[in-house]
């Protein structure tokens, strides 16, 4: 068997949860298993961790920290900006997503409204959660 190790491509079944148990991802949901190449970024830091030293057929469940997954929220990452001309209220807790001239979109989550203005947060929405991952690793190729 194979043991996984930076430059390895794996193909692996995942299914995710956040701490409380609140299904969010998994490769059943994609209809493929995902595939990523070990040490290229690809993959959030605490589930390449897990990885490295696993051999095909291995499975694990793993839980990881938010600086192992999404990251902390960062307090920059909220801004205000003026209320875009829309009718209606714009509920809390609301994706957006900006588009920009440049064809850049951002998404970002409502997290107040006033009059004229939103407040917005751009933090990956799963920021600052611990999350539950089970995995098991089909293969490991170069």
């Amino acid at each position: 068997m194979t043991v996984i190790k930076n430059g390895n491509i794996v193909k692996i079944k995942f299914e995710a949860k956040s701490f409380n148990g609140t299904f969010f991802d998994s490769s059943e949901m994609h209809g493929k298993l995902l595939k990523a190449r070990i040490g290229s970024g690809d993959l959030i830091t605490g589930l390449e961790n897990a990885l490295i030293g696993m051999e095909e057929g291995e499975e694990k469940e793993i839980t990881l920290k938010p600086a192992e997954a999404y990251g902390i929220p960062i307090p920059e990452l909220i801004h205000i900006i003026e209320k875009p001309q829309k009718k209606g209220k714009i509920d809390p807790d609301t994706e957006i997503i900006l588009k920009f001239e440049n064809n850049e979109e951002l998404k970002a989550k409502v997290l107040k409204e006033t009059k004229d203005r939103l407040i917005l947060d751009f933090n990956h929405p799963l920021a600052g959660k611990t999350l539950k991952v089970k995995l098991k690793v089909i293969e490991v190729g170069n």
